[in-house]
């Protein structure tokens, strides 16, 4: 299967380009203060991971805004659904933030068309992977006799890219492998493709629950540790520590990921504060489902719990909303606490504007794609 990027598409001479910011709260429309003289069309293309593909015909059976959330793509309450113009037979349904779809709408009237990189033509007629990155987004369609899978994804960095691409490379190669009539290849493909991009899906990485999904509610607020990221880490943290011999606190544990890793390598105790109800009754009822009898789930806030724990443990990993104001406090709570053991590590996930190698317990730090993961070691 061949892999190309960006499109044969003519560009259009009136474009509009509406994306959210990397707050994900603000929105930017590029172009959208220029001159658009003339009566022509001008196409807005709209830059959103709430995106999807669906035949015209299927736009009967629900509006714009349904149809995302019955694939768990549901608008938040600032944005809107629209839909594109058909392209063979395609619709493109997309939600955008109301303020920006406002002032585009008021400028250009009805000669706004909006649009996504989804739609680009792709000229394929073998097998193809068709990748397009932009505003830290990652579009790829599967094409295998016709179009079997498109989606949209979160990649700020390039190693982002790097590693799902990969990674669906393997998953479309291993069902060629697996199977031989061209109908059932041509549904393994579609299905590789899509057990990628379930990005409200998680699966254990490795150890005894290896490959089990985690199917977080739809409510959950959490930004869970990318898969890319937490295989890294993983990887490292084997060649550190004796896993069974560990005692484990997950700060900020959000749906539990970090968690079900470390019981799933046989750590000794996982403990895991969670201060969101919601978040924290779900790792109770994974955690029961999948059997673990020695993870411990406690609903508290971090900074407190940190102040008044009197245990010791051999690994500490934190990842705190990276727009938390003051969670750096917690490298402090943490390494000014006794909490670690002798020779014990703490993990500090952040984005990359935060930098604490001056720290004197600093051990390394390791990069991958837009996470970081500072690394402290207790003498």
């Amino acid at each position: 299967m061949k892999q190309v990027t960006g499109s044969n598409t003519p560009q259009a001479t009136n474009k509009v380009s509406i994306q959210l910011t990397l707050d994900g709260h603000s929105f930017s429309a590029h172009g959208l203060d220029g001159e658009f003289p003339g009566e022509e069309p001008v196409e807005a293309e709209l830059l959103t991971a709430r995106t999807m593909l669906v035949p015209e015909e299927v736009l009967g059976t629900g509006d714009a805004g349904t149809l995302l959330a019955a694939n768990g793509m549901a608008p938040a309450a600032e944005e809107r659904a629209v839909c594109s113009l058909p392209v063979q037979g395609i619709v493109a349904v997309m939600a955008a933030h109301r303020e920006a779809l406002r002032q585009a709408e008021e400028k250009l009237g009805d000669r706004i068309l909006y649009t996504t990189p989804l739609l680009r033509e792709v000229q394929a007629g073998t097998p193809t992977v068709w990748a397009y990155r932009t505003a830290g987004l990652l579009y790829i369609k599967v094409y295998d006799g016709s179009l079997r899978f498109a989606g949209v994804i979160p990649a700020p960095d390039t190693a982002d890219v790097c590693y799902f691409t990969e990674r669906l490379r393997k998953g479309v190669r291993a069902q060629k492998l697996r199977t031989q009539d061209f109908r059932r290849r041509r549904q393994g493909v579609r299905q590789a493709a899509e057990r990628l991009f379930q990005t409200d899906r998680m699966r254990i990485v490795s150890g005894k629950y290896k490959g089990r999904a985690i199917n977080p509610p739809r409510n959950l607020r959490a930004r869970p540790t990318t898969d890319f990221a937490k295989e890294n880490l993983f990887n490292v943290l084997g060649n550190l520590v004796d896993f069974e011999q560990c005692d484990v606190l997950d700060l900020f544990a959000g749906t539990g990921s970090i968690s079900y890793e470390f019981a799933s390598r046989g750590a000794r105790s996982v403990t895991s504060v969670e201060i969101n109800p919601v978040h924290y009754n779900f790792i109770r009822q994974t955690a029961a489902q999948l059997g673990i009898g020695n993870l411990y789930p406690v609903k508290a806030n971090a900074f407190l719990y940190l102040k008044s724990c009197t245990k010791q443990f051999d690994v500490i990993f934190s990842d705190a909303p990276y727009d938390l104001e003051g969670s750096e406090q917690v490298v402090k709570l943490v390494l000014e606490g006794n909490l670690l053991r002798p020779e014990g590590i703490f993990i500090f996930e952040h984005s990359k504007k935060m930098d604490f190698s001056a720290c004197e317990e600093f051990w390394q730090l390791r990069s991958y794609g837009s996470v970081q993961f500072s690394f402290f070691k207790k003498p």
